[in-house]
């Protein structure tokens, strides 16, 4: 006798907020892209970005049976527009978020 497998998860799970959107004040309302569309409007390789989103930089989801990524449009037009001038990177996200934060409290 074989054991039963689970079913494989098919909805979309509850999307975690990344700080780029919260400090922004965006929600989970937006719209949610593919890995490969991140990609396109960031220029940053998918497997980073999914880095980030594991960190709780930017925001992700995991949608249909091979939990594939999603990722916040809104979001990632923000972050790429952090990379002009060069090469977009973890510490220049991050001081953007700090900067932010410190906007918001003052």
């Amino acid at each position: 006798m074989s054991a039963q497998r689970p079913a494989p998860h098919e909805s979309a799970e509850q999307p975690t907020l990344g700080r780029v959107a919260q400090v922004h004040g965006l929600t989970t309302d937006g719209t949610w892209i593919k890995a490969r569309d991140a990609f396109d409007i960031t220029k940053v390789h998918t497997g980073v970005l999914a880095i980030w989103a594991g960190r709780g930089v930017i925001s992700a989801r995991r949608v249909g049976r091979d939990r594939r990524r999603e990722y916040l449009r809104e979001e990632l037009r923000i972050v790429a527009g952090l990379g002009a001038g060069g090469p977009l990177r973890l510490p220049r996200v991050m001081k953007h978020i700090k900067a932010q934060e410190r906007r918001g409290s003052a």
